[in-house]
């Protein structure tokens, strides 16, 4: 089994935009594990238009996973293919992109495994003990048995995913996705 911590690929798929004011929001709500579906209300979310170093970042292609802040976005055809594992790890919510639904979706993930192995990996603290970085990760197998999309308590605003999710991408030819791997089990 393989961990991989799941980011987006903002150098060659576009990334989304958000307000200011909506930014924040996602600040507050994403990291907390709180349900948001009852209090829910569509965002809305377009193309973020920006040249840097002669690239136009706003006509790249589309992708299947553009973040926006720290708030995980899947398009359609993502949360088809990955409808199960989403929902069963977290809250698949509609946004508004460019005033039409159906397009992309905010992801809340809910899940929350305590699988780091603290003794074993290498942790930079602050003075309070809080983790402010993992340098090396060492988890613990049982606790991972059957997980494929999560949060660990350490690092709340990362998220982690397993080999089943990474298959399930690959499988659908997804796009946007990048997974950096950070632990292995050693076994097959």
């Amino acid at each position: 089994m393989n961990v991989y911590k799941l980011s987006a690929d903002l150098d060659n798929y576009q990334n989304l935009y958000v307000e200011d004011t909506v930014h924040r929001y996602i600040n507050d709500h994403f990291h907390d594990r709180v349900p948001l579906r009852d209090s829910w209300k569509p965002l809305e979310v377009s193309i973020l238009q920006f040249k840097r170093c002669g690239v136009d970042y706003g006509a790249l292609p589309a992708n299947d996973f553009p973040k926006v802040g720290g708030m995980p976005v899947f398009s359609k055809r993502a949360v088809d293919s990955l409808r199960t594992i989403l929902t069963d790890n977290g809250e698949v919510l509609p946004l508004l992109f460019e005033g039409k639904a159906d397009i992309y979706f905010a992801f809340n993930p809910l899940r929350l495994v305590d699988a780091l192995d603290e003794d074993r990996s290498r942790l930079r603290r602050i003075s309070t003990g809080q983790v402010t970085a993992i340098e090396a990760y060492e988890f613990h197998p049982s606790r991972l048995n059957g997980e494929t999309f999560f949060k660990i308590p350490q690092q709340r605003g990362r998220l982690y995913v397993t080999d089943g999710f990474l298959q399930r991408v690959v499988e659908a030819s997804l796009t946007g996705f990048l997974f950096k791997p950070v632990w292995s089990s050693g076994m097959p």
